[in-house]
């Protein structure tokens, strides 16, 4: 299991690498207009794909080793068909992104998700190495076509990143379809009822988890450009990608956890796992934490530009909550991997509620530094309710979760092992 960790974290460090220098692109030539533009293209194809993910999301890696790849996918896809079509309408009415892009955000949602389908698919058939590849060689092909389109074509505009994710996405779907091939079965009606059925049951429950999840991580994008502009929008989601990278290594655990746990029906051993690689997280969190704290603000201007000498006064109010959640975020994953999806809808609800309240009341006075308080309170009611739930089914409390010495020599074994291969 180290192995796969190790492997997908350097996965993430590399895929979260592009994105950076794809942002840096974007900052220094567009300025924080620009990345404002960006992030709220970005942000609405992620709330259209809320939408598609009922069927298709990441319930499909707990149903991938239990039912048809085919009847999974036919109905996948199908699904995201419909809810692509009926979200232009949508957008076009909402105007959350400007006219030109409108039909940009709907299509590049259905090669999105379809993609994202195809690759939870090899993490439900507990296929890490591939996910992992697939991950890196996206944001490979987002970043050289962006950077060509860019500069070779002397086209520095927004659009050179639109025409760059079609490049980057289209070719991932094609080429992850062909992978995940091998999975596939002999279509027919019979059963598929029953799929349906799953889908929608695990499905719904799950995306009704993700949906709050997603709508108080990007709230304050929309609440800020409400109230202010674009250019701010682009210096608080700047902050935010930045102190995200404290979950690199978080994410990486959940992804292994969750494939693991996801194809087993062993509960308490699930547990032991979450509480281990748990610790594991918050050793490194911690350390990245105090990593963050002795970056100067010259730096952020250094690398995105003059417009975001602001995002090291926002990532200290940020760093709080992002660093919390990185510990609950493993326990969400047990709960998911082993179809408990109703308790992070608890957890979830819970947060959405306080980031609704915390953003309308700190956004208008105190800006960027209200909405960063705002996403940190709205973590740390996550963690609550998650870690609360998480004794009461295995009666493990939070303080197992603070690594010892002997983690660390555990930890320092394993390391040696993987090296010594």
């Amino acid at each position: 299991m180290f192995q796969k960790i190790f492997t997908t974290s350097a996965a993430q460090l590399a895929e979260r690498l592009l994105v950076l220098f794809t942002v840096i692109m974007i900052t220094q030539y567009l300025g924080d207009s620009g990345k404002g533009q960006q992030t709220l293209i970005l942000s609405t194809i992620e709330f259209i794909l809320l939408a598609c993910q009922i069927i298709g999301g990441a319930s499909i890696i707990y149903l991938a080793s239990r039912y048809s790849i085919t009847k999974l996918i036919v109905s996948s896809y199908l699904w995201t068909l419909v809810i692509a079509f009926i979200s232009y309408f949508v957008i076009d009415y909402l105007q959350p992104v400007a006219s030109e892009f409108i039909f940009h955000v709907s299509l590049l949602t259905v090669f999105f998700s379809f993609t994202q389908i195809n690759m939870n698919i090899m993490l439900g058939r507990d296929n890490i190495n591939a996910f992992n590849i697939f991950k890196i060689l996206t944001a490979v092909i987002l970043f050289s076509s962006f950077a060509f389109i860019f500069f070779a074509l002397d086209e520095k505009n927004l659009m050179s990143y639109i025409y760059s994710l079609y490049i980057a996405q289209i070719g991932m779907f094609v080429v992850s379809l062909i992978y995940i091939r091998k999975y596939f079965d002999q279509f027919s009606f019979d059963g598929f009822k029953k799929v349906l059925n799953a889908t929608v049951k695990y499905g719904f429950v799950n995306q009704i988890s993700y949906t709050m999840h997603v709508i108080s991580h990007l709230l304050g994008h929309f609440i800020i450009e409400s109230y202010y502009d674009d250019s701010h929008v682009g210096v608080f989601a700047t902050a935010v990608m930045v102190t995200e990278a404290l979950w690199m290594l978080g994410k990486s655990i959940a992804t292994v956890q969750y494939a693991r746990i996801s194809n087993t029906d062993d509960n308490k051993a699930s547990q032991l796992l979450t509480v281990n690689v748990t610790k594991f997280a918050v050793a490194a969190t911690m350390l990245g934490v105090i990593v963050f704290l002795i970056i100067p603000p010259s730096v952020y201007q250094m690398i995105f530009g003059k417009d975001f000498s602001g995002v090291k006064y926002i990532t200290l109010f940020l760093l709080p909550g992002i660093a919390l959640h990185n510990v609950s975020l493993l326990a969400g994953h047990y709960f998911s991997g082993t179809g408990q999806f109703v308790i992070n809808v608890y957890a979830n609800g819970a947060a959405l509620i306080t980031t609704v309240a915390a953003m309308y009341l700190l956004v208008p006075t105190y800006g960027m530094v209200g909405a960063a308080s705002s996403m940190s309170i709205s973590f740390l009611v996550f963690a609550g309710v998650t870690l609360y739930f998480f004794k009461k089914e295995s009666g493990i409390g939070p303080l197992a979760f603070i690594p010892r010495l002997e983690d660390f020599k555990a930890l320092k074994e394993e390391f040696n092992k993987f090296i010594s291969k």
